[in-house]
């Protein structure tokens, strides 16, 4: 039961959630294997639990999706993008590795005057296979079986709408064998008839074709990568540690005319023969230019920072945590800047561009 919001008739309250999870899908061999448990967005009255309308490829769904066929366990992004105090989009992904964008329009009459569901819904990106109209996704292969447990993240640019989301199987933490990423998608919008003006409802779902892979560069890092130099919508990295995947949300803050995507990670310990002590694992925090993907702060004070157009040190990416997994981002608003916290590590902007340890005592 995620996010609430008030219909605009005032006359109830009703939640918005994912279906949840199917244990099934623990089972790296059932990847993509479409399933009836938890693919599916539900609205439901707040107070009776009585279901108000829901999006599945079920038959009987209030609004049938052919392609949603895989369990939703991720919190919903719910937003009111026009600013009328209504929650009207949503975005989150699934664990087959797509993203989906739903527009809550309401109910309205269509040409018989009946009440219709005006709702629009279609899939902003396929991450698990290189080809967007692979369907179904079964056919992913091992290292690219990249599933969504993480909220998205979304924001207006000058280039538009854009959503970032990192890709990680959380009930497996330990996996080794998927490469995980961090995507950042151009969202176009609703495809619009040439020829009618009228609004197909159909978006034009992003494959990784259609993505710029910064990975090991940061050639672009003066200018934005959206859209790509070859109208790419969209860029990502893959994580290079062995097994680091992206288990928890990430937030986007404006500093000055650019916007920061920070987000963690978390790696496995490596075993090692012989070794008995507990080893925790690697966590990470990074701080990324939204628009290009390169570094946000320079590190280590050696001037290879975005934020001094001089960048080209992808060292200056990421920050190390405390070992174990890390919690959400939290954000701590001072009286100066707005710093993402992990727990009780405080990343330090401007000054330090380190995580501090942070303690707090409650006064009685």
């Amino acid at each position: 039961m995620d996010n609430a919001l008030l219909e605009k008739d005032g006359s109830c309250v009703v939640l918005l959630f994912g279906g949840g999870y199917d244990e099934a899908q623990d089972d790296d061999a059932n990847f993509g294997t479409p399933s009836s448990k938890g693919n599916a967005i539900y609205m439901v009255h707040a107070a009776t639990g009585q279901r108000l309308w829901w999006a599945s490829s079920a038959s009987d769904a209030t609004k049938q999706l052919s392609h949603m066929d895989y369990p939703i366990p991720a919190k919903l992004t719910v937003l009111d993008i026009n600013g009328d105090s209504w929650v009207d989009r949503i975005y989150v992904g699934d664990v087959a590795g797509q993203v989906w964008r739903v527009d809550l329009l309401g109910w309205g009459l269509d040409e018989n005057h009946q009440y219709q569901d005006l709702t629009l819904a279609d899939r902003l990106a396929v991450v698990s296979s290189a080809d967007e109209s692979n369907y179904p996704i079964v056919s992913a292969t091992g290292n690219g079986k990249r599933r969504f447990f993480a909220s998205a993240e979304w924001i207006k640019t000058a280039v538009g709408d854009v959503v970032a989301i990192g890709s990680g199987t959380r009930p497996n933490p330990r996996n080794e064998e998927v490469t995980d990423r961090f995507y950042v998608f151009l969202d176009e919008g609703w495809q619009i008839d040439p020829n009618t003006g009228e609004n197909l409802g159909t978006l034009n779902t992003l494959g990784e074709t259609d993505l710029v892979n910064m990975t090991t560069t940061l050639e672009l890092a003066a200018k934005s990568v959206l859209p790509g130099p070859d109208g790419e919508k969209g860029w990502y990295i893959e994580f290079t540690d062995s097994g680091e995947k992206a288990l928890g949300n990430s937030v986007i803050i404006k500093k000055g005319d650019t916007e920061i995507v920070f987000f963690t990670t978390y790696a496995p310990p490596q075993e090692v023969a012989g070794q008995c002590d507990f080893q925790a694992g690697k966590s990470k925090l990074y701080a990324l230019n939204l628009l290009t993907s390169a570094p946000a702060y320079d590190k280590d004070d050696n001037g290879n920072a975005d934020t001094d157009n001089k960048g080209n040190d992808l060292a200056d990416r990421s920050f190390d945590l405390k070992g174990g997994m890390p919690s959400d981002i939290s954000l701590l608003y001072t009286d100066n800047e707005v710093s993402p916290l992990v727990g009780t590590e405080r990343f330090v902007g401007d000054n330090d561009r380190q995580v501090k340890q942070t303690f707090w005592l409650q006064d009685e």
